[in-house]
């Protein structure tokens, strides 16, 4: 019976620090680049794009080639996002104690 408890009392351990990583990871921003940092996408940890930059310079050079601007945004959306995917696993291998939980379960 005590290994069970104590069993328990693991368990909850790693549950608060889940829960305490889930909020850590909703509370950061990352930024995205593309071209040398001429675009910019800065997202919240929440998966929320919170803003977009593009260098005056850049506008200037693409004007006439919007499918250039748009796949540069994309570029920059999705290396926000890795980055963001990164941090959470981080986030929670130091949770779990380099435990892995079952797929659904987590972030």
């Amino acid at each position: 019976m005590k290994n069970i408890s104590q069993l328990m009392k693991q368990a909850k351990s790693m549950q608060d620090n889940l829960q305490k990583a889930q909020a850590e990871v909703r509370s950061m921003i990352v930024e995205g680049v593309a071209s040398s940092g001429l675009v910019k996408v800065i997202l919240g940890g929440d998966k929320i794009v919170k803003k977009i930059e593009i260098d005056q310079i850049l506008i200037s050079q693409v004007v006439d080639d919007k499918s250039l601007l748009e796949d540069m945004v994309t570029i920059a959306i999705n290396d926000a996002l890795t980055k963001l995917q990164n941090l959470e696993k981080d986030k929670m291998s130091t949770a779990t104690a380099g435990i892995p939980l079952p797929p659904g379960m987590g972030f």
